[in-house]
Formats: structure tokens, sequence, C-alpha cells
């Protein structure tokens, strides 16, 4: 069941934002470079920083809700950013497979990128899948489910449906970030439920 398996981690992925489904990344901006091409498994940017290793690893631009323009509105705003002088960016938004920065840099800046990845492709025995090894048994129950109604077996495919919900929502509950942490007592931002 390959491509189940697949649609599986893509399913869960697509639900919630689990830390597993993270990933980050850096690189150089150099001088007149105004792009910087995005990771193949790259699905979301979640943040980041342009940062001058030169000056004390100072801020130039942080990756945020305040410096980002939507591609339309950048592109009204900044149609051909190649064309203008080479300075620190202050505004950026991402286009295609890019992120673009509003000017040139004029200068070699490190850029710094958090983002959500696309789960691994299951398409030969010797992959591995991206969720966490007590979770793969959802695989298998997507996978089933999936199989199930396809062969028209709609009272099991809901039977293994169900417990590839019920696993998900377990998953969500172990891996929801914590709020508050002490001796004795997680929080979940998620449940606002506590564990002993």
């Amino acid at each position: 069941f390959p491509s189940h398996d697949t649609r599986a981690q893509q399913t869960i992925f697509n639900t919630h934002m689990f830390k597993f489904c993270e990933k980050s990344v850096s690189g150089s901006l150099t001088v007149g470079v105004y792009t910087y091409d995005q990771q193949a498994d790259w699905t979301t940017t979640i943040g980041g920083v342009v940062y001058d290793t030169t000056a004390s690893n100072k801020i130039i631009l942080t990756l945020d809700s305040d410096s980002y323009l939507s591609h339309r509105d950048f592109f009204d705003q900044y149609p051909t950013p190649n064309t203008y002088s080479n300075g620190a960016p202050s505004a950026w938004t991402e286009f295609g497979k890019q992120v673009y920065f509003n000017r040139p840099v004029d200068k070699t800046y490190t850029f710094k990128q958090r983002y959500y990845r696309r789960p691994t492709d299951l398409s030969s025995d010797s992959d591995v899948p991206s969720v966490p090894e007590d979770f793969r048994e959802l695989l298998e129950w997507f996978a089933l489910a999936q199989a199930e109604k396809q062969r028209g077996n709609h009272d099991v495919a809901a039977t293994y449906q169900q417990m590839f919900d019920d696993g998900l929502e377990n998953m969500v509950l172990r891996y929801a970030e914590a709020t508050q942490v002490d001796a004795t007592i997680m929080r979940s931002a998620r449940s606002y439920q506590t564990y002993l």
C-alpha cells in the first residue's frame, strides 16, 4: 500500500502542525541576489531571519507578518526587485518555489528559514516514514481503510478510519506544544487537559 501510506502521511502533516513536520535551512545571500530557492520538501514558511555575520549577527530582516507582503501586493509595490539599488531588504514574499526580497542585497548575509516540510514519499520498501515510530500503525490503518473502501467494504473501512482518527487524536495529545511544564504538570496548548 505505498501510495496509501504516502497519502496517510500527507493527511497527518496537513491536519496538524506537529514539530516533526518542521525543518530549518540556512544559506547565504550574496551581493546582488534578491531570491532564495525553496527546499525540495518545503510547503509553508514558518519564519526566518536575514542577518549580518560581520556585524555581530545583526538581524537585517525578520521573516514575519510585519515584513511579509502577499505576492500580488509585493509585485505591485516592487515589480522588478532586481532593478532596485543593492541594500538591506525590508520586505519579502513567496512566489513559486522562491523567497523574493524587495531589493538585491548589498553584501553577503546569512539566511535562516523555518518551514513545514512535505513528508517522505513512501514509494519503495527502503523509504522510512516521516511519522514518529510510535504512531506508524496509523499509516497501516489509513491504508487498510482506503483498501476496504475500494473493495466496497464500507463498514470495515469505517472501522479502520475510526482507528486512524483515534490514533491521530492520540498523536495530537502526545505531540502538541507544551505551554507550561513543571515537576508534575504539563498542559497542552491544544487540549488544555492536565497530565500527571
